[in-house]
């Protein structure tokens, strides 16, 4: 029994072959996609389900940033404008 899909290949479609003996003959098996790489839907879903949850824990880690510091009582500007750098390093001194 000979299985073959029901559309045709497209001409100049490339297919991987595999020749195969059996019972005294070589049968080739030859493989190819029904449709190229990039036209497959679940490719491009994927891809913006993808793109979708690393905006979305981006916005959520950038808001939150200041908010978590800001409940925990700090400046989440910076330092305060009473410290000021010192020379023997990047340490801030605060009075």
């Amino acid at each position: 029994m000979i299985l073959e899909t029901a559309d045709p290949l497209p001409e100049g479609v490339r297919t991987v072959d595999h020749a195969q003996e059996l019972f005294n003959s070589v049968w080739t098996v030859s493989l190819a996609p029904l449709r190229p790489w990039y036209l497959q839907i679940s490719l491009w879903l994927g891809v913006a389900v993808s793109l979708l949850v690393a905006l979305l824990a981006a916005a959520g880690v950038y808001y939150a940033g200041p908010a978590a510091a800001a409940a925990a009582g700090k400046n989440p500007s910076g330092p305060s404008s009473s410290c000021r750098s010192s020379w023997s390093g990047n340490r801030a001194i605060c009075c």
